[in-house]
């Protein structure tokens, strides 16, 4: 009876380093997967932030040589917002802008000393006010046929571009270059145009007006 014992001891305790041996290398085969998997994964993001650098470089080159293609800006911009987001999106958008507009040959000038009366130039044609110039730099990214293609949704912060430029040739490719400052910047600007649509002259509130006066005030204002 105790041999038998011994035996099925014996026996228990070779299935069960059986066992073991099965699990560790279960274990072993699921790190290697494992380390496969996220090898894979930083090859991709890697990959990705090549393309990406590769692609930015692309874009500015064109701009500096003159020749941007509508339909390469297009594919570059959609894949950075499809890959990084609308802020990042945004930043190549703005980055591009002051590009155009500040290139050593056909940037943007001014004949006025307020760019709001006129006299603006850019690429060798004139424009007769900022509206214009910005619908013409968005042509130039998107296309004629760019549709409603507007990534920070008005002009109101080419404006402020447009301001920065004319008082400080140097201030907006400095901006351009230092990565941290000019995601704060953009974020900047498109503050500027979200506070120009909520209550950009300070409307009172309802609350505190007669009928009488609201109706007046609507009347006055109209679609501003």
């Amino acid at each position: 009876m105790e041999n038998q014992n011994e035996k099925l001891l014996a026996q228990l305790r070779d299935d069960l380093a059986t066992e073991q041996e099965k699990y560790n290398a279960r274990l072993a085969e699921i790190k290697v997967k494992e380390q496969a998997a996220m090898a894979e994964k930083v090859k991709r993001q890697q990959s990705q932030q090549r393309v990406t650098e590769t692609s930015n470089l692309l874009i500015q080159k064109t701009i500096e040589n003159a020749n941007l293609d509508p339909r390469q800006y297009r594919s570059v911009y959609e894949r950075t917002f499809n890959l990084y987001g609308q802020q990042k999106a945004q930043e190549l958008f703005v980055s591009s802008v002051i590009g155009l507009l500040t290139h050593k040959h056909t940037g943007v000038e001014s004949a006025t000393a307020r760019f709001g009366n006129g006299g603006l130039t850019w690429q060798a044609k004139s424009f007769n006010s900022p509206q214009e110039l910005y619908k013409a730099v968005l042509s130039s990214l998107h296309g004629e046929d760019g549709g409603d293609f507007d990534p920070l949704g008005g002009h109101e912060w080419f404006d402020v571009i447009l301001d920065s430029l004319f008082e400080d040739p140097t201030f907006l490719p400095a901006e351009s270059v230092m990565p941290e400052r000019f995601t704060k910047y953009v974020q900047g600007l498109v503050a500027v145009n979200q506070m120009s649509r909520t209550n950009p002259i300070g409307l009172p509130d309802a609350d505190d007006l007669t009928v009488d006066d609201m109706i007046y005030l609507q009347s006055l204002l109209g679609d501003y």
